[in-house]
């Protein structure tokens, strides 16, 4: 009901009660303080003559409240409010104060209807009452989610649009919203511990350096795993400052202190890095403490990964090193492939994390492009490839086993895409595929063994009745003898059930994460193995966007800002949000068919370039 209607109804209720002499007993009648004395029916005096001309009402209230033609109350004045119908003693010796009070808060005032005043823009039920507490801590989470200075909670110009919007609107200091800053950290950090606690696989990291603009040294570490319903999660676990010198002993103690502190020291499967080479000392430190503690699998084979983003970066500047003066004159051709270029950072580097096992395919392809050109007849190109195998060769070695296990786990390619394509690299019966399938199925073997193991702690051990001890021994004699005579030549793994099984169509675009979470019960071991081989990072990049934000909260004007406050403020962000302001999506994956064409002709622009 618009303002105007609402007018028009209260003209016409007053008109009505023009007439009216005495009061209805529902009316609210309110009796005005004896001390609240107020000039406002000026020069009308009591007992005053009827000769004498009445001055007119000249105070504001009026415009709230009408005056009833006749004296009801013991002969008293009175007035009616043109919203809720309250009446009031309106004699000018008691004055207008609690008219004003009465104007200002009449549950009729908003001219809105009923339905307005229930309900929010959703049809949800408006909440009446407000709750300093909660609006406390939206002031926060805005600190939070843009990156706000904690000064802006003292801003004169917000807080004027607090005020706007209620009188009296509590208010803070900036040190009460570091305190509350604080405060939120410690209880996310607590919901991420159970998080991480509840994972039903192990967990994989990445870590990076970086340096702030007033030159100090910050370490993230990023925690990476499949949760119990099959969906890829992120987790900043700190951004703690790291202060020089960067070496291989003090990243390690500092690592070793963080997974301490979070619990997750026996839960560990990788950790990704790029190729600095104090990374490798911090490694082999990181790796020997574990294994002392029993901690990783396979005693840590698969434990160091580098991050493939930088290799390719290396692999790329070496063969641009060939060709530098080349480049400069047919600069504006390199136009025409910046797609492909673009495409492979965003493969590596890009904000969705796609699963390890999207990788096998492209990395092949380019091996096989950069063999052909290095035997070709074109000079120049032939160097350029030459120079790019041979650092490509180099990390091959140490990834390709990880990225074929990886693509063996995707229904769509198993072990006969591997098998092809050492085939084609190594021709038929090569070694490295060998190497590749022993590393499988002895890594399969263990962890069926440690699920064994498990089971068996965990089982309550039955102990038959005496009556009953002969019939249970020989039906234990029966499945002994079943299992050798029927089933020993017949029986498999679950692996090789997995592996024989027919492949799904090669280009389907398959949410290889739910098809693990569908066949989790036919295939319990190989499902686990899944569950952590495809929570590997192949690059860095989830470390980096953490320095991406943090630039912007460690900016010219808050450089000065305390660790542990950018800290709170860094992960909070994180654990609330994401690092781009939304919830991290893991299951966000790029077509594969996408990226082999891409590949392909970022390999195809760099020769012509």
């Amino acid at each position: 009901m618009s303002s105007e209607n609402n007018l028009e109804v209260n003209l016409e209720s007053s008109r009505k009660e023009k007439s009216m002499a005495t009061i209805n007993e529902d009316d609210d009648v309110v009796e005005l303080d004896a001390d609240e004395s107020q000039d406002t029916a000026i020069g009308t005096q009591a007992g005053a003559s009827k000769g004498k001309r009445k001055r007119r009402l000249t105070s504001p209230v009026w415009q709230f409240f009408e005056k009833l033609a006749e004296k009801s109350i013991d002969g008293k004045s009175c007035c009616k409010c043109k919203k809720c119908g309250s009446i009031f003693i309106c004699d000018s010796q008691y004055g207008t104060r609690n008219l004003k009070k009465h104007s200002e808060r009449c549950i009729r005032k908003d001219t809105r209807d009923v339905g307005q005043l229930l309900m929010n823009h959703d049809m949800s039920l408006r909440n009446a009452t407000f709750d300093p507490e909660h609006f406390r801590e939206l002031l926060i989470v805005v600190i939070i989610m843009h990156d706000l200075p904690l000064a802006f909670v003292e801003y004169t110009a917000i807080r004027s649009v607090f005020s706007y919007l209620r009188e009296r609107v509590p208010v803070i200091s900036r040190n009460t919203a570091r305190a509350d800053v604080l405060k939120v950290y410690k209880k996310e950090k607590s919901r991420v511990k159970s998080l991480l606690e509840e994972a039903s696989g192990r967990i994989c990291l990445t870590s990076d350096l970086w340096t702030s603009i007033a030159t100090d040294g910050y370490l993230s570490l990023t925690a990476h795993f499949i949760d119990k319903n099959w969906s890829w999660q992120k987790r900043i676990m700190n951004f703690s400052p790291m202060p020089p010198p960067h070496t291989g002993v003090a990243m390690s103690n500092k690592i070793t202190y963080l997974l301490a502190e979070w619990g997750i020291e026996g839960r560990l499967f990788s950790i990704t890095l790029d190729n600095a080479s104090a990374n490798d000392t911090f490694v082999g430190l990181l790796r020997s403490h574990l294994n002392l503690k029993d901690a990783l699998l396979a005693k840590g084979e698969f434990f160091h990964q580098r991050c493939c983003a930088h290799i390719i970066n290396l692999i790329v500047q070496d063969g641009l090193k060939e060709i530098d003066v080349a480049v400069d004159k047919v600069r504006e051709s390199v136009k025409q492939d910046v797609t492909g270029v673009s495409y492979l950072t965003y493969l590596f580097s890009g904000s969705k994390y796609p699963t390890a096992n999207l990788y096998f395919p492209s990395t092949f392809k380019a091996y096989v492009l950069l063999k052909e050109y290095s035997d070709g007849t074109d000079e120049d190109l032939r160097a350029m490839s030459l120079r790019m195998l041979m650092k490509f060769e180099k990390y091959w070695y140490e990834f390709s086993v990880i990225l074929s296990i990886a693509v063996i786990l995707d229904p769509r390619y198993k072990l006969e895409f591997v098998d092809w394509s050492y085939r084609k690299l190594y021709g038929s019966q090569s070694s490295e595929f060998q190497t590749v399938r022993d590393k499988l199925f002895s890594f399969y073997e263990y962890i069926a063994r440690q699920k064994v193991g498990r089971s068996s702690a965990s089982k309550e051990k039955v102990v038959p009745d005496h009556q009953e001890s002969e019939t249970v021994d020989m039906l234990e004699e029966f499945d002994d003898y079943a299992d050798n005579v029927y089933s020993a030549s017949s029986k498999k793994s679950e692996l090789e059930k997995y592996l024989d099984e027919t492949r799904s169509d090669r280009k389907t675009d398959l949410d290889i994460l739910e098809y693990w979470k569908i066949n989790s019960q036919r295939y319990p071991t190989v499902a686990r193995i899944a569950r952590d081989i495809l929570s590997i990072l192949v690059s860095t990049v989830a470390s980096e966007a953490a320095f991406s934000c943090g630039g912007r909260v460690l900016d010219h004007y808050r450089s000065s800002l305390k660790p542990d406050l950018v800290e709170a403020l860094m992960c909070s962000r994180d654990w609330l949000y994401g690092l781009a302001g939304n919830r991290f999506q893991g299951n966000a994956f790029t077509p594969t068919s996408f990226m082999r064409k891409d590949v392909v002709s970022l390999f195809l622009g760099l020769w012509y370039i």
